[in-house]
């Protein structure tokens, strides 16, 4: 199946969208479409692992912590990098739910090595900075800034308000001393900006931002117990949702007989029409799960029992 841009899926699927006009339409309708799309979008992503939404990555691992990039929302599968000749290292890690680490296990000294959980969705920078720090923005354009909401002062105590930095062509540090991370926003850029956390004369890379990142947002595992060298991981993670908005973005997924179904969905879905519009929402799903299948086969199970073991030796009959 080749990719699809939103250039192409506007050409295509114009007549499917929310403005019965002859393509290309003002630009006002093409942002119309384009809204209209990224709904499809987000719905199927939402709903499933489609074909091109998967991607097997490294991620180095910083105190204990995997932070997903941007683009990515949920690990399906992780294994550390082996680090020297430990070869238990190269075994996949158990993925485990948020509240693993609360399991009342048998005993009180019972722990989840090997295994990784959910530490936050709402992670702002790959590292979490000692306390006592300032924060530097590096960018190569001014323009726009860096607004860091609420947070701790050296004593622990809360910050109610909020301070402004400056993104410029350069280097710019705050004068403001933190212990835990304020919340971030950040001005839509033309560059990439960098964030580092600053304690005494050492400058930690800590996040980077792009241009059109505006409210970071990251999701955040916890290894539990790693091998403390282990530098990194492999990683089968799933697309977040990020909106096409350029004409080059490429749609995922982007099979259009499920974008056609999709967006009569959601016309439906505005006229209240709510039994039509799930009928089209499970066709679309219905096209994608065969155009998974095409990619994944048959799955074929085999069970095989060891003689002598468990139930392989009680007595059965036809």
């Amino acid at each position: 199946m080749p990719l699809l841009t939103l250039a192409a899926a506007r050409k295509v699927l114009w007549s499917y969208g929310p403005d019965r006009v002859p393509y290309p339409g003002t630009a006002a309708q093409q942002a119309n479409f384009d809204a209209a799309l990224n709904e499809v979008i987000e719905e199927f992503l939402i709903n499933g692992k489609w074909r091109n939404t998967m991607r097997k990555v490294v991620i180095p691992i910083y105190d204990n912590k995997i932070t997903l990039p941007r683009e990515l929302q949920s690990c399906s599968g992780i294994k550390l990098i082996p680090a020297g000749d430990n070869v238990r290292w190269q075994m996949p890690l158990l993925i485990y739910g948020q509240f693993h680490e609360f399991h009342h296990g048998p005993t009180a000294r019972w722990d989840c090595t090997g295994a990784v959980y959910p530490d936050s969705n709402q992670a702002q920078t790959f590292i979490v900075p000692s306390a006592g720090f300032t924060l530097r923005a590096v960018s190569t354009e001014t323009r726009g800034s860096l607004t860091f909401i609420g947070g701790t002062d050296a004593a622990n105590a809360e910050y109610f308000d909020s301070v402004s930095l400056a993104i410029t062509n350069g280097t710019v540090t705050t004068s403001r001393i933190w212990n835990t991370l304020p919340r971030i926003q950040k001005s839509v850029t033309n560059v990439g900006v960098q964030l580092y956390a600053v304690n005494g004369s050492t400058a930690t890379l800590i996040a980077v931002y792009a241009p059109g990142e505006t409210v970071p947002s990251y999701t955040r595992y916890t290894v539990a117990n790693p091998p403390t060298d282990a530098p990194g991981c492999f990683a089968l993670c799933k697309l977040a949702f990020n909106p096409v908005v350029a004409d080059n973005d490429i749609v995922y997924p982007g099979l259009i007989r499920a974008l056609k179904n999709g967006l009569l969905a959601i016309e439906r879905e505005k006229a209240r029409e709510r039994d039509a519009a799930l009928e089209l929402w499970a066709t679309a799903v219905h096209a994608l799960d065969n155009d998974r299948k095409e990619l994944d086969g048959e799955a074929l199970t085999e069970f095989n029992v060891v003689r002598g073991t468990s139930f392989a030796d009680m007595p059965w009959t036809l």
